[in-house]
Formats: C-alpha cells, sequence, structure tokens
C-alpha cells in the first residue's frame, strides 16, 4: 500500500497540493497523504542550547543569540522572563 507524497515549498505548489488532496478525497481514495512542507531553506535552530536566561548568560551573549538566531526579545521572550511575569501577576 504505499502513500501519496506531496512537497510543498511556496503558495503556488501549496494551493495546488490541497487541490490534489481534495481530489483524492473526493474520489474516496484511502491512501495516506505525507505533506512534506518545506517553510525555509535555512538549518532549523539548535534547541539544545538556548541562550537566553539571565540567570546563565551575560547580556551580550544573549543579544549575540538573539540576533544570530532572529528572535526578537518582545515576540520571543525566555522562559525565565514569562516565569517572572507570571511570578508578579500572583
Amino acid at each position: 500500500m504505499g502513500a501519496i507524497g506531496l512537497r510543498v515549498t511556496n503558495d503556488q505548489t501549496l494551493t495546488a497540493a490541497i487541490q490534489t488532496i481534495k481530489q483524492h478525497l473526493a474520489a474516496g481514495d484511502k491512501q495516506p497523504i505525507v505533506l512534506d512542507a518545506v517553510i525555509t531553506d535555512e538549518e532549523p535552530l539548535d534547541t539544545s542550547t538556548m541562550k537566553l536566561d539571565p540567570d546563565k548568560y551575560s547580556d551580550r551573549m544573549i543579544g549575540e543569540f538573539r540576533v544570530k538566531n532572529h528572535l526578537d526579545g518582545d515576540r520571543y521572550p525566555s522562559l525565565r522572563r514569562i516565569l517572572n511575569r507570571l511570578t508578579a501577576q500572583q
């Protein structure tokens, strides 16, 4: 039994894949459908060491890590910052 494999890399291929999926479903096709969505050509972020905790890393190290990985501090706060906010609200 195999699967139907579709790969999307942009809006146009996503639209085409959705149309293909709808056609298979409408035809009663019971094969599994695998959608490989390639959303960026950048390597995934290595989360084994997230240099965001001010208790462990200097402001300089945190800043460099954020710049390197495109992590805006307001949009992607550290877990420590989130916990501090929650604690302050209690």
